[in-house]
């Protein structure tokens, strides 16, 4: 990507963003593109209240989203082996 002019920004902050530039660190950076990624947490609750979590925490859910009978849990918080395969690192 270097070689391409692409440049990759980890662990910062953007502060701001208008249609010419981004702000990070108190310094704009013009571009007129933008793909910004970002990443998520589990909430704690899921922790605090022993549910079955992957390693990379999230929820184990069956095939109906439930990760206890009447408890169901949606979104990027869960991982279902119906969805992801039995092998996967989720």
């Amino acid at each position: 990507m270097k070689k391409r002019g692409v440049k990759v920004l980890v662990n910062t902050t953007v502060e701001a963003e208008t249609a010419d530039a981004l702000t990070v660190n108190n310094k704009p950076i013009r571009s007129h593109s933008v793909i910004w990624t970002a990443g998520t947490a589990n909430s704690p609750f899921f922790m605090e209240h022993d549910f079955q979590l992957t390693k990379k925490g999230k929820v184990r859910v069956d095939q109906y989203l439930q990760a206890e009978p009447g408890i169901y849990v949606m979104g990027i918080m869960r991982h279902s082996i119906y969805w992801y395969g039995s092998n996967s690192n989720l």
